[in-house]
């Protein structure tokens, strides 16, 4: 399906008594500049900024509109600015919603904070310069109008974080962090110190004390490189790093993808798939044809690793599910990690397919309090075309993946949490090619069994987005380009 992703102008919006909210004459809708506001994993409301007029040819009129978890009205916030600012993207962190703009007149970028409430807190800038060519290109390759680039995450209520490609010259490229207080105007750059000239980080998540990265450094780009994986800490006080984790044990070297807090005792697990390290000398060898299984680290709040755990192919997933020596799913290609669910003492890893072509099916995997798989189940969908992802000049096929993850190019959109279970919830075509016959389709875990559900839609909009929403609902978006109109509605589940 494809994503909601538009410029809103000219808005005319209405709310009603019925769990209804329309907004008319839209140009275009960027989903980047929405989302749900979530308190304590349940859903109190809706942000949405866009154009909503033109003051005059070099001047756009902004408003900021708040709604609550019944898609009514409640807070509208109204500013202008130049033609020249774009919206990259957006962030929440439960009590502040953050907009990253950048301004290519002025070569900057601007971070702008508000309040669930709307009012506006701070703003922090950050300038180009020669280094930055590297964010730029990032910029126009994710900012595609129907893409969703991720480079703005919350760290919880301390604030935001930033994380930025940097190219220096032709001989060193690596990455620098940015830090933006949501509680008082302060802001930091962590500058990693690594000699190796390639270096690169993705958000993994937080402590409360500190931004987690899955830092990777390379010697060069040749096959005999020298390649180093760390769990990299910053302190989210300052701009040192706290400590750095490697990940490798035994020779096996853990990819971290999802981390999450265990415990309130300040207990972190990161789970990844695991390869030979010395398979992962290439950037090219690092395909999934190549890892071993599923590991577990667990880890304290100062860096100290107290467990590891592997779950190899053969002995571990192959008990409930066909897997070749090379970690290929039977009818399911290689696993993407989509989320890392923690209930009754047991982890659940969210994961779903894709080939060299293909997105496929999804996939829930249990893991016991040992961090022995303890079960797996897969869950069939209609396999959708993303491209190829294994064509890019010395870059993985995961790396392709998690691209296509980032623009949006996976089915997988959220997970909901009851006091009895959880529900995981995607898009599911129901007949290849038919973008307007398509399904919400729920996996639900209850009482130590899974169950599935499926509400099926036949919809002439343009665009379709799925958001979460109260306890017992999933909230529907539509977009309909001819009539420049914007509906959102809350369904009912089952």
């Amino acid at each position: 399906m494809k994503r909601i992703s538009f410029f809103l102008c000219l808005i005319v919006a209405t709310a009603t008594a019925q769990n209804k909210f329309s907004i008319d004459n839209i140009y275009e809708v960027y989903l980047r500049s929405s989302g749900p506001i979530i308190e304590n994993k349940q859903v109190k409301g809706y942000f949405f900024l866009y154009i909503s007029d033109k003051v005059d040819r070099k001047t756009n009129h902004y408003t900021l509109r708040i709604l609550d978890q019944n898609l009514n009205s409640v807070k509208s916030i109204e500013f202008d600015d130049a033609k020249e600012v774009t919206l990259v993207e957006s962030s929440y962190n439960g009590n502040n919603i953050a907009f990253l703009f950048r301004n290519d007149k002025e070569h900057k970028m601007d971070i702008r904070i508000y309040g669930i409430d709307g009012k506006f807190k701070y703003t922090y800038n950050r300038e180009y310069d020669v280094r930055s060519s590297g964010l730029l290109n990032v910029q126009n390759f994710l900012g595609d109008a129907e893409k969703a680039n991720k480079m703005l995450f919350e760290v919880g209520d301390n604030g935001f974080v930033g994380i930025y490609p940097v190219i220096e010259g032709m001989r060193k490229i690596t990455y620098e962090v940015d830090f933006y207080s949501s509680t008082q105007q302060k802001k930091w750059t962590y500058i990693p110190q690594d000699d190796e000239p390639f270096a690169n980080a993705t958000f993994l998540g937080f402590t409360d004390k500190a931004v987690l990265l899955n830092a990777v450094t390379r010697s060069n780009t040749s096959s005999k490189a020298k390649v180093s994986n760390t769990i990299t800490a910053i302190n989210l006080d300052n701009n040192r790093k706290m400590f750095e984790i490697n990940t490798v044990s035994d020779k096996m070297m853990i990819l971290p993808s999802l981390v999450i807090k265990e415990s309130e005792n300040g207990v972190y697990t990161v789970a990844g798939l695991y390869v030979d390290e010395d398979a992962y000398e290439s950037a090219r060898s690092a395909n999934s044809k190549q890892t071993h299984g599923i590991a577990f680290s667990s880890f304290n709040e100062k860096g100290v690793v107290l467990k590891r755990y592997f779950n190899s192919w053969q002995e571990g997933l192959s008990k409930y599910i066909k897997v070749n020596k090379n970690g290929i799913l039977e009818n399911f290609g290689y696993l993407m990690f989509q989320n890392l669910i923690s209930y009754n003492g047991n982890l659940f890893v969210i994961g779903e397919g894709y080939d060299k072509k293909l997105v496929t099916d999804m996939i829930v995997i249990e893991v016991n309090s040992d961090r022995k798989i303890s079960n797996a189940q897969i869950f069939p969908k209609t396999h959708n075309a993303v491209g190829n992802l294994d064509n890019s000049f010395m870059v993985s096929m995961e790396t392709n993946a998690t691209i296509a993850k980032m623009m949006g190019e996976f089915d997988y959109r959220f997970s909901n949490f009851g006091i009895s279970g959880f529900s995981v919830v995607y898009e599911d075509f129901l007949r290849k090619n038919k973008k307007d016959d398509f399904a919400i389709s729920v996996i639900n875990y209850r009482e130590g069994k899974f169950s599935t559900e499926k509400i099926k839609l036949s919809s002439k909009a343009d665009l379709t987005e799925i958001y979460p929403a109260k306890l017992g609902f999933v909230m529907i978006v539509e977009y309909f380009k001819k009539e420049k109109k914007l509906d959102m509605r809350l369904e009912k589940m089952d």
